[in-house]
């Protein structure tokens, strides 16, 4: 397994801003609903797997990391969110 610092994922939170004649009017608070900006847990890195998920116009697939965080903790991240931390054991020659 590999070491790896990964984003957190922010919850989605509304202010709401009125109400409606059916509801009440949310907006979402900037900066929710999104992955940190900075990479703030560390963890281990599992495996690669092939995500898919049905939406209104069909089925979207992606490749989503699993972590083990911490606490024994286990999450799926989008590959953007992952950064890996030990690398520095690997060398690499190019055109020789």
């Amino acid at each position: 397994m590999r070491k790896v610092i990964f984003k957190t994922w922010i919850p989605v939170e509304f202010n709401i801003t009125g109400e409606g004649e059916f509801f009440e009017k949310k907006e979402r608070i900037a900066g929710t609903g999104c992955y940190s900006e900075e990479f703030s847990e560390s963890g281990l890195f599992h495996q690669w797997i092939n995500s898919s998920e049905e939406c209104n116009s069909g089925i979207i697939t992606s490749v989503v990391a699993i972590v083990e965080k911490l606490n024994g903790e286990i999450v799926e991240l989008p590959s953007n969110a992952v950064r890996f931390i030990d690398t520095s054991s690997f060398s690499c020659s190019l055109g020789t």
